[in-house]
């Protein structure tokens, strides 16, 4: 029986690899060394940002609807709309900017740096830990963050979102609550 040829049937053998990568060593290095290079000066040359997230959850209510139902019947989706449009909106963002000094020294009129801090603001839904296919998934959580220079102000300045955050949803409930007793007190 005769041996196989395994040059013949792979088509190039390790030794053909190994010349080709020989010959042709520079169009290997030199796209490599280029790119390791061009690499540290944009390290070097790019300011340092710095991304500080924080994460809000939304708990359920604990008291079942057989003994106190809910009067406040929007879902989470809509509710995480109406905060994020006002938490970007051009008073609140105004009011952060001026309490941490953010564009100290800026000769740019508030209109932008109100846009270039919405910019640099990130507020996403976050998925469920445990998805069940039996029900339609809810949103529960909220990632917050905020990109700066500093990285002491981008954490005060996600934290300070994340408070107003939790503060506006609390005075929409606390309002939609009120609003239904006052309701329900007209019809008595």
């Amino acid at each position: 029986m005769a041996a196989r040829d395994v040059r013949n049937e792979a088509g190039m053998s390790l030794g053909d690899i190994y010349g080709v990568m020989r010959r042709r060593r520079a169009w290997f290095l030199i796209p490599t060394a280029l790119g390791v290079v061009a690499s540290l000066v944009l390290a070097l040359t790019l300011p340092a940002e710095y991304e500080a997230a924080a994460t809000v959850t939304v708990e359920p209510p604990v008291i079942p609807d057989k003994l106190a139902p809910n009067t406040i019947a929007s879902d989470t989706e809509t509710r995480y709309e109406n905060l994020k449009l006002q938490l970007l909106a051009r008073d609140s963002l105004s009011s952060i900017i001026t309490d941490f000094n953010l564009f100290e020294g800026a000769t740019t009129a508030r209109e932008v740096q109100v846009e270039e801090m919405r910019q640099r603001i990130s507020i996403a839904p976050l998925p469920p830990a445990i998805v069940d296919p039996r029900k339609p998934v809810e949103l529960n959580s909220f990632r917050v963050s905020f990109r700066w220079s500093n990285p002491k102000i981008a954490a005060e300045v996600s934290n300070r979102l994340a408070r107003d955050f939790i503060s506006a949803n609390l005075r929409d409930r606390t309002s939609l609550a009120d609003g239904t007793m006052e309701f329900f007190d007209q019809q008595l």
